[in-house]
């Protein structure tokens, strides 16, 4: 042990001094790279080489022809073979000569088509050979049979590595006639035995007329053929096709030689290159060991080969999609090889340039918590706060710290004792920031974490962890993450048992917590963007020094651009080099046309500067400079570099010169003075345009202007029509429907992001600005510079022109640019706030510990149970049912079981209900499967998951069960471990996610998910980290959580980074098992998230440990450079092993590693490097620091491991002091002076408790928690003053107990005093049972899942109250609307609303149609005949037009049917072309009639077909109504009375009948009727016409006499309202609160209520009562606003022939008069609301006071306002 501490103590004590060693193994890496890439690229090239050999041959094969052999100038290859060898026998003599025949028969063989011409052309002695085709087709088939009676492994095999095995049995000449066999592609297996004689046509030789045809290219048609022969016909192609691919790409010869030719060289010439390695021979004189050696590396090399042709294999036969899910890829390998953390890899940070880590430091510095901070960012606050462990002296200098400092009282830190820093106060905050030393400090511990992570490569992990002295003060941590301290009581406790002394407020070993490294993580975010901005500077730099060479400048614009690059040398941020590049490319003279690619600009252009490939033009400066207007603008402003030197220099270093004449006379002098033929205005112009260009352009300028927007810019947010109903106080955008002047500075959160969400959805309109008040502020300096302070007539005109010039430049050039960097910024820190509420979120699933429970054992007293049992129950809606699984103590699923009867909805049981087990039913049977699989596992632990209200009753139900096993057999929990079972509810979201996940899927392919969910929450009892850890992996599953409202605006990309970043925190702190993980694969995922891992190191890492059947020692895993004996399991290099080796446990988690010998340091949290002072440490403590060997260290340190108090009575100072005093000489040059005092109060802590458990103890949740988990909702989202509907249950006296649908599951109780604002002496008399009641949250009492509402109309109505609670006093700048304001917006809704009702003129030309308005159209009807058709626009948009209908002129006046026309190919508002061609009319038309019809809707070509064909017909079946013999003309009052009278006449046993229209409901008529009875009720049946018939009954009839001939079949059919057409939606069923209907009452409400914004509010009143919740209040009030989509139902003009929305509920008639009251007298419109509304509420509905007809319409005025009112509506 102590040789390997030696061996790894370089990782600990010099990391500069190892770097050479480093250099050596990168070059080393490469090396080894470098000779693979040679490798495979040489294996490639052995391909290459046998695949064009083996063409060469083919080719040279293919030239000799059959004439060669016959004139025996060549020999062939078996005549040689059988000239050298002796004829075996005279069967293989025959076997070759029948060889010979055969191939000389198919040289000689014709096509088909040459055998046809010869036929045709009748030459004789030539015979077309016999078709075979039938035996071999018959031979395929059988073939094809047996290949699909082969296994999936073979066919997998065969695909991998080839058919070589299937086709080792035949022999190789068998092989090489099955190759030659024409057609068969090489892979035809041999013919059977006779076949040869099939083809054998004797000795017949070629006849003398086979040359009669010359070839059209000059070659003989045999050379042709024999080409065709050769080249043979691909397997499934017959001749004809290979026939018709000759004529049209020529001869397939050569297409099908490249195909084989790619074939060999992709498959196996590439294998064979590969094994290309002959079997090595024996050498004379070497002994047996070398021959052995020597063939053992051979067979080593040969299964080197194997792997890589069979790794050849898979990547030609595997998808790469699949490779690189698997990490197979090259460059895979790649990154296992390189001795680089991971993500270094993956996703490494471009350094600059000799890169100056103390500039980065300084920069960071600067913005954390220098001048350019930002107050309200987290970190800043977090570091200027600076709660943290301390121990040793302060940071600030060499003093005492103070008691005042340190949490608990303690001011005495000596023998290396821990403590806390104290929170600072605002006092101390301001002196933090202006401490030198305390800033020092800061930067010093900023440059070396940053030279840690860029230089060293180390990871924040391990920085954190091993290099805490580095990070100093950005290791502050929030106050949840403090850890904890010795208390009074317990520092007396350890006074009495004689223990070391621990002071109140010390740090102990227990006290240890998990906590965030944000601000470490922070620094290597910014730092990261340093490196980018010096890249990006060094980048410029290069293109401006090109630029500035090859372009002909003026001295002026040289010394300019010289400018340019030393301010890029001094920028620092994005926004200044996008200044100096601005003013750059202003000076920078545009490419001369005809000069494309040279010059300057095309020097930057082609160094990637950000300007687009378009025309140059030149800018203004540059075309007024060459008029000549140069100096003229020198003369009257100043430049704007002097303007730049006086704003750096703070003083007015330039002063303007004022001339003696005023400016316009000046330049008029110019002008004659310089012969310039121009104008004075244009002059003028000229110079203005020139300055304001160049004060534009100028970076000083842009810098104090930006500074100045930050300062002085406002944000202001108005909500738009559509926000002004969805932005309520309760809405997640509620607090920025109003905001008015927010500074931009005063922005934190995520406030921005919302604000963004809110105006992409049309909610709200934005504006940044500088008000004008304070622009003058802005620009006060830079105006102090730029103008004179002369006080002359003539100075101030100067002056003033100068003012404009400077006014100009900002407001026009600059403010733009700066809103929009601003509204960046915001939106950078907002995501940025929401990215680490995501953290936080987050991070409180991470720190899940596990489960502990302590059994009790009467020997040794209470003990941890090491590895519980649990159980976890998943509620399941029904299908599936619920489930319930049991895991063993490895997490692995042992039996798991369905309870149909626990699923779905579940009831609380009745007090009178029987006990469970007391009933023989569904239930009790389950129960008692539950119990038995309680009885047979004995779980110490139950887990509910929690997905909603019902497992709240799961829980309780398991709980019953548990409690029978208690009465009943009290045994089991005496003989158990822990003496219960907790059962608990336990969050299953993550659970739920990783149920669906691939790795799930992929572990328990034949579970259901909800099995494999239940087996995840088990295991997040176990190992909570580890199910978060697989969530968290390439697919990413993990950002399905959720964790902020706002996630879905966040970029996944960045969503990702934040979640690894806690995942890699988290485990760094909890460790990883590595021998666990290398047998359970479900404890695997932490490892990919180890410090200087990831998932391709952790999976090299898992591959060796399974091969290896586990770790032994951390050391194991170094690979150490130039050491020729390797550990197996040496993965790793310097670099990678240094960051993962502390975060790695290695101890005998395994049953094949119970008995090994293990280094108990291996098992803490001390790094392997510190291994040799940490056991110094010990044997200091244990009184054997003299102990020698190996053996008597490791016995000395066990026993100081058992002794915990013996190590804490040690003076670690003191030790420090040693360690620091005997360092070597090059030890103290690496790290001068560095202070070990934390590490090793680390190194005591975990030798006392080796790695202790820092996360929380896992305690079932609160009540309240459970509240808000089952609920899914959230203390912003469910909170007093949210709407909600009721459902009452149960109604009292005293309260109302109700249901709320949205929280099932939550009891809602109504209180007497609640229930309406006039108040109530009973609740029985204002609500029924059923009734849906429109209530307020008042209370929300989570802990008794219970909440109080209101249904008060005060309560309801006060919107504004809300409004200032959750928004006003949330937001200092939110306004809330003043009673003017919102008077004035009323106004503006019924403008609004006045405005809609316009449309848009159409250029059509018809005689019927005209462009007017609907009250225009109905009065120019009124004067019309009836039936006369006006078409006209439509003011819903351009897509529309209206036909409107004059269908009656009765005695209460005319009545007007308006239907909608849709024209097709134009889509909704009106957007169907370009210009005006949406104005044009669109055709075919359609009119909705699927309301009636099955058919559809009904299309017209143009105008003329729709009033030949619809008008027409439908005033044709309205006058067969009106002139009806039975037709009455009349009101449904007046009607009765004639039908009473009637009646009266005839007697009471006759029926009368009457056809009638019905005024207030256009388009809809009905059939009153009295039957013979005693009662004699006038009825009415109503029907509707359209252009097919009468819509009667749910059916259409063809004419009138239809209609009452079925009426007459059956009068007494149904419902009144059956002859109208369905309503799409029927009306709840639980309309009525009190039994009078309110909903006029309602409906007027919330009419009223839409114009303020609260639409639908419920209405409250003497003589009403708590007014149910109106299902269409919402609705109509938006149709009395003028927002109403489509039509009402009765209200509906013409619903015989309209189809409504699926979604549209059918009106109350109440919304009719709540519609008309908007315009009408209020007793006109309680008339109104007092009619018979039919079948939609009787006559007057809900008791509403009605004035007779005589009154309320004392001349016919009402009826045509009425008819106006109701076109309003159906529009």
């Amino acid at each position: 042990m102590a040789g390997m501490g030696k061996s790894i103590r370089n990782l600990f004590v010099d990391d500069a001094a190892s770097e050479e060693d480093d250099e050596n193994d990168a070059v080393s890496a490469q090396a080894a790279e470098e000779s693979a890439g040679e490798g495979e690229g040489a294996a490639e090239d052995a391909a290459e080489v046998g695949a064009a050999s083996a063409d060469s041959s083919e080719e040279e094969e293919e030239g000799n022809d059959e004439y060669d052999y016959a004139d025996n100038f060549l020999a062939r290859e078996d005549e040689e073979e059988e000239a050298e060898q002796p004829d075996d026998s005279d069967g293989e003599r025959e076997r070759k000569r029948r060889k010979r025949k055969r191939r000389r028969e198919r040289a000689l063989q014709l096509d088909n088509e040459d055998y046809e011409l010869l036929e045709e052309n009748q030459v004789t002695g030539i015979r077309r050979p016999k078709p075979a085709e039938r035996k071999r087709i018959r031979k395929h088939v059988e073939a094809a049979a047996a290949g699909q009676q082969r296994t999936t492994a073979d066919q997998i095999r065969s695909q991998l590595f080839g058919a070589e095995e299937e086709a080792a049995g035949l022999e190789d000449e068998e092989l090489e006639e099955a190759r030659d066999t024409p057609g068969a592609g090489g892979a035809k297996a041999r013919a059977p035995h006779g076949e040869e004689d099939y083809y054998d046509d004797g000795d017949e030789e070629p006849d003398e007329m086979d040359d009669f045809l010359d070839d059209d290219l000059g070659g003989a048609p045999e050379q042709r053929r024999r080409r065709r022969a050769r080249a043979g016909v691909p397997t499934g192609a017959s001749a004809a096709a290979m026939r018709e691919v000759d004529d049209i790409f020529g001869d397939p010869e050569e297409l099908l030689e490249l195909y084989e030719r790619g074939k060999a060289t992709r498959g196996s010439s590439r294998l064979d290159a590969v094994l290309a390695e002959p079997e090595p021979e024996e050498v004379e004189g070497e002994d047996e060991e070398e021959a052995e050696a020597r063939q053992e590396a051979y067979a080593q090399r040969q299964a080197q080969r194997e792997q890589a042709r069979a790794q050849l294999r898979v990547h030609e036969a595997v998808e790469p999609e699949v490779v690189a899910r698997a990490m197979l890829r090259p460059e895979d390998d790649m990154v296992r090889a390189v001795d680089l953390p991971e993500r270094e890899q993956t996703a490494p940070v471009p350094l600059p340039d000799n890169p100056d880590w103390d500039a980065c430091a300084k920069w960071i510095r600067e913005r954390l918590v220098g001048e350019k901070k930002h107050k309200r960012r987290r970190e800043t606050d977090l570091l200027a706060t600076g709660r943290r462990e301390v121990e040793g002296e302060p940071p600030d200098g060499p003093r005492e710290w103070r008691r005042d400092e340190l949490e608990g009282g303690i001011d005495d830190l000596r023998r290396g004792l821990r403590a806390l820093r104290r929170k600072r106060d605002k006092e101390e905050r301001a002196e933090f920031y202006e401490n030198p030393k305390m800033q020092d400090f800061i930067l010093q511990n900023i440059h070396d974490v940053v030279v840690e992570l860029f230089e060293r490569k180390n990871e924040v992990p391990f920085i954190a962890c091993y290099r805490k002295e580095e990070a100093g003060e950005l290791l502050c941590m929030m106050k949840r993450d403090l850890p904890g301290m010795t208390s009074m009581e317990e520092e007396e406790q350890r006074r009495s048992e004689k223990l070391p002394s621990r002071p109140e407020g010390c740090v102990q070993a227990k006290h240890r917590r998990m906590r965030r490294w944000d601000l470490l993580w922070l620094v290597r975010t910014w730092a990261a963007r340093w490196c980018a901005l010096e890249r990006r500077k060094q980048a410029r730099a290069a293109a401006y020094q090109a630029a500035m060479e090859r372009a002909d400048l003026l001295q002026p614009d040289r010394d300019a651009m010289e400018a340019c690059l030393h301010a890029l040398v001094e920028a620092d941020s994005q926004e200044e080099i996008n200044d100096i590049d601005a003013k750059f490319q202003a000076i920078l003279p545009p490419a001369e046309p005809g000069n494309d690619g040279e010059g300057a600009a095309a020097a930057l252009g082609a160094l990637a500067l950000s300007r687009q490939r378009r025309p140059q033009r030149q800018n203004a400066f540059a075309h007024f400079r060459k008029v000549g207007l140069e100096p003229l603008c020198r003369a009257l402003f100043l430049s704007a570099a002097q303007l730049a030197d006086s704003l750096n220099s703070l003083y007015r270093k330039h002063e303007p010169e004022d001339g003696s004449v005023l400016p316009n006379e000046f330049v008029q002098k110019y002008l004659a003075e310089h012969g310039l033929e121009m104008s004075e205005e244009a002059a003028l112009r000229g110079v203005r345009t020139m300055a304001v260009a160049e004060l534009a352009a100028e970076p000083k300028l842009r810098e104090v202007m930006r500074d100045q927007f930050y300062q002085h810019a406002v944000l202001s947010t108005d909500p738009t029509p559509t926000g002004e109903g969805v932005l309520d106080p309760f809405h997640p955008y509620g607090r920025t429907k109003r905001l008015r002047g927010k500074p931009l500075s005063d922005f934190s959160g995520d406030l921005f992001l919302r604000i963004l969400a809110a105006e992409r959805e049309q909610l709200i309109t934005v504006r940044v600005e500088v008000k004008v008040e304070t622009r003058g502020e802005m620009l006060r300096e830079s105006m102090e510079f730029f103008c004179s302070e002369r006080v002359s007539a003539i100075s101030q005109a100067w002056n003033a022109l100068r003012r404009e010039v400077l006014e100009e430049a900002v407001r026009e050039r600059m403010l733009p640019a700066l809103e929009s960097e601003a509204r960046a910024r915001l939106a950078a820190e907002a995501r940025e706030a929401a990215l680490a509420d995501v953290s936080d979120r987050l991070w409180d699933i991470a720190k899940q510990a596990p489960l502990h429970y302590r059994a009790v054992n009467s020997d040794r007293g209470e003990e941890v149970v090491e590895r519980p049992r649990v159980m976890a129950a998943v509620w399941g809606p029904g299908s599936p049912a619920t489930a319930l699984a049991m895991l063993d103590e490895a997490g692995q699923l042992v039996a798991f079981m369905f309870a149909g009867a626990l699923s779905g909805p579940l009831r609380a049981p009745h007090p009178n209900d029987p006990p469970l087990f007391h009933e023989a039913n569904r239930k009790t049977r389950d129960a008692e499967r539950i119990r038995d699989f309680i009885l047979e596992h004995k779980p110490h632990a139950l887990l509910v998951g929690g997905a909603n209200m019902a497992c709240r009753q799961l829980k309780a139900e398991l709980t019953a069960v548990r409690d029978y096993i208690l009465e009943t057999m009290p045994h089991f929990f005496t003989r158990s471990d822990t003496g219960d079972i907790d059962i608990r509810i336990a969050d299953e979201h993550v659970a739920a996610l990783w149920g669906d996940s691939e790795a799930a899927v992929a572990e328990l392919p034949d579970q259901l998910a909800i099995v494999r969910k239940a087996v995840a929450l088990s295991r997040s009892a176990l190992d909570p980290l580890a199910v978060l850890a697989a969530l968290c992996g390439p697919g990413r599953e993990a950002l399905a959580l959720n964790l902020h409202p706002l996630q879905l605006l966040l970029p996944p990309d960045d969503l990702a980074a934040a979640v690894e970043r806690v995942v890699i925190t988290a485990v760094a702190q909890v460790g990883v098992d590595i021998n666990a993980a290398g047998v359970t694969t479900w404890r695997a995922p932490p490892l990919a998230f180890v410090a200087g891992l990831g998932p391709r190191k952790a999976q090299a890492l898992l591959r060796a440990v399974v091969r290896e059947k586990g770790v032994q020692a951390r050391a194991d895993l170094w690979r150490r450079p130039n050491d020729p004996e390797q550990p197996p399991l040496a993965v790793f290099g310097r670099c990678v092993f240094r960051n993962c080796a502390g975060f790695l446990r290695v101890r005998p988690s395994t049953a094949a590693l119970a008995n090994a010998e293990m280094d108990p340091l291996d098992d803490t949290r001390i790094h392997p490097s510190s291994y040799e002072p940490a056991t110094n440490m010990a044997l200091s403590a244990v009184r054997q620091a003299d102990a020698t060997g190996d053996a008597a260290r490791a016995a000395a340190l066990e026993r100081a491991m058992t002794r915990p108090h013996d190590i804490e009575d040690l003076d670690l100072e003191a030790y420090n002091h040693h360690l620091k005093v005997s360092r070597t000489e090059r030890e103290r040059e690496s790290r001068a002076a560095a202070d070990r005092l934390a590490t090793i109060i680390d190194m005591s802590f975990e030798l006392i408790e080796p790695f202790g458990e820092l996360r929380p103890e896992n305690t079932a949740l609160f009540d309240h928690e459970v509240f808000w988990m089952l609920t899914g909702e959230t203390p912003e989202t469910l909170k007093p003053g949210r709407r909600v509907d009721a459902i009452a249950l149960r109604v009292f006296a005293t309260e109302v107990i109700c249901q709320v649908p949205e929280l099932e599951g939550v009891r809602a109780t109504i209180a007497l005093e609640d229930l309406s604002s006039t108040g109530s002496d009973d609740a029985r008399d204002r609500v029924q049972q059923g009734a849906t009641l429109a209530a307020r949250i008042k209370h929300v009492d989570a802990m008794d899942f219970s909440l109080r509402l209101t249904t008060a109309s005060a309560d309801l109505n006060d919107e504004a109250a809300w409004e200032e609670e959750y928004c006003a006093r949330a937001e200092r700048h939110y306004h809330l609307l003043t009673e003017e304001e919102l008077r004035a917006k009323r106004l503006e809704a019924r403008a609004a609303a006045a405005k809609a009702k316009t449309f848009v003129a159409r250029p059509t030309r018809h005689p019927n149609f005209r462009n007017v308005s609907l009250e225009e159209g109905m009065l120019a009807l009124a004067e019309q005949p009836v039936g006369e058709p006006l078409l006209r626009p439509s003011y819903k948009g351009t897509h529309l037009i209206v036909l409107s209908l004059k269908v009656h002129a009765g005695a209460h006046g005319p009545i007007f049917v308006h239907q909608d026309v849709q024209e097709t190919g134009k889509t909704a508002g009106g957007g169907g072309g370009r210009g005006a061609a949406h104005l044009q009319l669109g055709t075919p038309l359609k009119v909705a009639t699927r309301a009636m019809s099955e058919a559809g809707d009904d299309e017209y070509n143009d105008l003329d077909e729709l009033i030949a064909r619809y008008a027409e017909p439908y005033m044709r079946n309205v006058e067969a109504v009106t002139r009806h013999r039975k037709f009455r003309d009349g009101h449904w009052p007046e009607v009765q009375g004639e039908l009473r009278a009637e009646r009266a006449h005839l007697g009471p046993m006759h029926s009368v009948y009457c056809l009638c229209i019905k005024y207030d409901a256009p388009g809809v008529f009905y059939l009153a009727f009295i039957l013979p009875t005693a009662s004699g009720t006038p009825r009415r049946e109503f029907f509707t016409v359209s252009p097919a018939g009468f819509y009667f009954r749910k059916k259409i009839h063809r004419t009138i006499e239809h209609v009452i001939r079925a009426f007459k079949a059956q009068p007494s059919y149904a419902t009144p309202e059956a002859g109208l057409p369905p309503p799409p939606a029927p009306a709840p069923a639980a309309q009525r609160a009190t039994g009078r209907d309110s909903a006029p009452a309602a409906a007027a409400a919330a009419a009223y209520g839409a114009v303020n914004g609260a639409v639908g509010a419920p209405y409250s009143a003497a003589g009403y009562g708590a007014a149910a919740a109106q299902p269409y209040g919402a609705t109509w009030a938006a149709a009395s606003a003028g927002a109403f989509p489509a039509a009402g139902y009765g209200a509906y003009a013409s619903w015989q022939s309209a189809a409504q929305p699926g979604d549209a509920p059918a009106p109350p008639p109440a919304a009719w008069s709540a519609a008309a009251a908007g315009g009408w007298q209020a007793p006109q419109a309680a008339w109104l609301g007092s009619q018979d509304w039919g079948p939609y509420g009787g006559a007057a509905p809900g008791g509403a006071a009605a004035a007779p007809p005589a009154q309320a319409d004392p001349a016919g005025a009402v009826a045509r306002a009425r008819q106006i009112a109701l076109s309003s509506i159906i529009e």
